[in-house]
């Protein structure tokens, strides 16, 4: 290791990213995992066409050209059935023991088997079409949560975006891809929403911002006029708690920088996360956030929840959802009687509060930051500091006073990865001195 007084850095040595386990398109697992994050019944039954599910949507209103005894289009027998189903059951409920009610799941499953009885009978609906897609959609947009329960169900997808009925994006860990799955109508949209938001323990009403966690894991952001040109739109992200262990074998970090980073948790010193938002800040600070005793008393302030920190002895504040700025949430956290404090989602102003924040505290705390991340992330750190007005020679001060330790973060083509760990040894000269840790 290079002399504490001379300012080094070097490019990680990181381990070839192993490749990732295709996902099954039509990927609905039954174990405990899945249950646990959808809290829903799966598929009513197998698809037995050849078309990915994906197409379902458009495949089940392809045109026809023949009208329906209900004034709706024979080309459209998802909206024939979904119309007919409810006058016969609450489409409407959005309450969330409702969606847990297996037999209310029972009882749709029933009506919708026979209304398609009946609209085979006035000959409502083509013969060439495969009522069991048809019924799999109504089923889950009747009850459930519609396109998103197919989602959610696939342990690869880590966020969802819908920006409309037609428009809904999912990210596997590899970029941002369009998902073929869509809502029947604009509606079916709306009501899925008022369903998360209920799950959140919130009502959407005329919110034009709601976030929020599901009582099954995903963190939620609904976003709606005036707020937005669109009618709705929808993010979900799905977290799950991990270990550094697992993030070695995702290839997110080498062996030795896990080992590393466990020891300097251990040794309670202060760690900085930083990074551009989507290469894994919250993440990480989760997975070392696992490596905290027990026996210890852990605050975890955010701005809005995104943390995923498996722990009983965690008091989590939310700012956005308290109506506060993150700069008073962190005041008021920062008071609470407990041995280590998390604060992530910080830039700008908030860095500085947050570095304030552990000035006459014992070390062992974990900070997140969002801001541009190189190798060289002090710098980054130091820029996102000064964006909230504040004198480079102060930040500098609190840098090398409060912080020990910086690990950037980076996301590239093949997902978020570890880009560099620095030491920092104090500051001299108007400037953070530091060494780069190899690994």
């Amino acid at each position: 290791i290079p002399p504490r007084d001379v300012p080094q850095s070097s490019t990680p040595r990181q381990r070839p990213a192993r490749p990732k386990r295709p996902a099954d398109p039509d990927s609905r697992s039954s174990g405990p995992a899945a249950s646990l994050r959808t809290n829903v019944p799966p598929r009513i039954e197998d698809r037995a066409t050849d078309a990915p599910p994906g197409e379902l949507a458009a495949e089940v209103r392809a045109p026809r050209g023949r009208k329906a005894v209900t004034g709706v289009p024979a080309s459209d027998p998802l909206a024939v059935l979904l119309e007919r189903l409810a006058a016969r059951i609450d489409v409407e409920n959005i309450e969330p023991a409702a969606m847990l009610d297996q037999e209310r799941w029972s009882a749709a499953r029933a009506a919708i088997a026979e209304t398609f009885l009946a609209m085979q009978t006035d000959e409502s609906v083509d013969v060439d079409v495969d009522m069991r897609q048809v019924a799999h959609v109504a089923l889950h947009e009747a009850v459930g949560l519609g396109a998103l329960d197919d989602l959610l169900s696939d342990e690869a997808v880590r966020s969802i975006v819908v920006n409309g009925p037609d428009h809904i994006f999912i990210d596997r860990g590899e970029g941002v891809e369009a998902a073929s799955l869509s809502f029947s109508s604009q509606a079916a949209l709306r009501r899925v929403a008022r369903r998360l938001a209920a799950q959140a323990g919130h009502a959407l009403q005329a919110q034009p911002v709601l976030h929020g966690r599901l009582n099954f894991g995903p963190r939620l952001t609904i976003m709606q006029p005036p707020l937005i040109a669109n009618d709705i739109m929808i993010e979900l992200r799905i977290g799950r708690a991990s270990s550094l262990g697992a993030l070695a074998d995702m290839g997110w970090i080498t062996a030795d920088a896990a080992t590393h980073l466990g020891k300097a948790v251990a040794e309670c010193r202060n760690i900085v996360v930083a990074g551009p938002r989507g290469s894994g800040v919250p993440e990480l600070l989760s997975a070392l956030a696992a490596e905290l005793p027990k026996t210890e008393t852990t605050v975890a302030i955010e701005a809005v929840p995104e943390l995923d920190i498996d722990r009983t002895r965690t008091i989590s504040l939310a700012s956005t959802n308290a109506g506060i700025s993150l700069t008073e949430a962190i005041e008021h956290g920062s008071r609470l009687s407990a041995e280590r404090l998390i604060i992530n989602d910080l830039s700008g102003a908030h860095i500085m509060t947050a570095l304030a924040s552990l000035l006459g505290r014992e070390p062992g705390h974990l900070l997140g930051v969002h801001c541009f991340s190189s190798k060289d992330a002090i710098e980054g750190l130091l820029m996102a500091a000064g964006c909230g007005g504040s004198e480079r020679a102060c930040i500098v001060e609190l840098v090398g006073s409060a912080i020990d330790l910086v690990v950037a973060m980076q996301r590239g083509p093949e997902g978020p990865r570890i880009a560099a760990i620095l030491e920092v040894q104090g500051h001299e000269g108007g400037d953070v001195s530091y060494q780069s840790v190899p690994f």
